[in-house]
This record gives C-alpha cells, structure tokens and sequence, in this order.
C-alpha cells in the first residue's frame, strides 16, 4: 500500500511542476509580447501570480503529505519500481 501512495504521489509532484513550468513560460510569453496593452500586461501578471500561488500550494500539500506519511509510518518519498 505504501508503494502505490509512494509512486501515486511522486506521479502527480512531476505532473504538477512540468504543468507549472508550462503555465510560467507561458505568462512570461504572454507578459513580454504583450506590447504595452494593459489588458494583455493585466492578464500576463494574473497567470503569473497564479504560477506562483499553484507552486506554494503543491509545495504546501507536498509538506502535508510527508507529515501525514510520518504519522502513518508510510515512507510515502521513496521512490521504487516495481520488481517484475
């Protein structure tokens, strides 16, 4: 059970933070040709703000899940394949 938490876990970490470095590149794009619209900068710095506030979110629940592995005895972080 620890190892399906463990990899569940680990999956949806790397999904988050390539879907987070996609959503960052693609404010940063929107905020340099934006060309002085201020409804194009407007909507750039609210994707990038909400960049941000998505990384400390899954930072937060990271930290969570680690804490409730603790109390479990579960080693949710250690990552290992399955042996055929």
């Amino acid at each position: 059970m620890g190892n399906l938490i463990n990899n569940i876990t680990q999956m949806v970490a790397v999904a988050a933070g390539i879907l987070l470095f996609a959503y960052l590149l693609f404010g940063g794009f929107k905020y340099i040709t934006a060309g002085g619209d201020e409804k194009a900068v407007d909507s750039a710095k609210r994707m990038l703000t909400n960049a941000v506030v998505g990384m400390i979110i899954i930072a937060f629940a990271y930290f969570i899940v680690g804490i409730i592995g603790k109390v479990l005895g579960i080693e949710i972080f250690k990552l290992e394949f399955p042996k055929p």
